[in-house]
C-alpha cells in the first residue's frame, strides 16, 4: 500500500477547469533539533570586584534575549518554550537554559566571549 505522506510517484500536476496545472513544488520543513535543559558553571567568581560585576552586566544587557528589566534572564522565563537565566553562586556564575543545542552552544559561547574580553581573563566552564 502506498504511502499518502511519501508517494512513490508523486504528482505533478492536477486538472482545473479541464486543463492540467503544475503544482508548486511542496517541502517538508525542516526538522528542528528538540529543545534540551542545559547547565553551566562558569569560572567568574562571586567575591570578584564590583567593577568586575558591572561588566558582567553590561555584557548581560548586551546579549541576544535579553529581557529588559529582568534579574539576568534572556528569551523567557522557567516554563515558557525557550529560556536562559543566571545566578551568581559561589563557585561561580550558574547558567541554566531550556532551547535547542545549536541555539545553545552558539549563545552560550558568544557570552564567555564577550566575558572574557570584557573582564580580561578566560571565561569558560568551571568544571574543564
Amino acid at each position: 500500500m502506498e504511502s499518502r505522506l511519501h508517494p512513490t510517484q508523486p504528482d505533478t500536476g492536477r486538472t482545473v477547469g479541464g486543463q492540467k496545472r503544475k503544482l508548486p513544488k511542496v517541502g517538508f520543513p525542516a526538522a528542528q533539533s528538540p529543545l534540551m535543559r542545559h547547565s553551566i558553571t562558569l569560572n567568574v567568581r562571586y567575591n570578584q570586584p564590583q567593577a568586575d560585576w558591572d561588566r558582567v552586566a553590561e555584557v548581560y544587557r548586551s546579549m541576544p534575549g535579553w529581557r529588559n528589566g529582568s534579574d539576568a534572564s534572556w528569551f523567557g522565563s522557567e516554563g515558557d518554550t525557550e529560556w536562559i537565566w543566571a545566578s551568581v553562586e559561589q563557585s561561580g556564575i550558574l547558567i541554566e537554559a531550556q532551547m535547542d543545542e545549536a541555539a545553545w552552544s552558539k549563545w552560550i559561547g558568544e557570552l564567555c566571549a564577550r566575558l572574557t574580553a570584557a573582564l580580561g581573563r578566560p571565561v569558560h566552564d568551571a568544571e574543564s
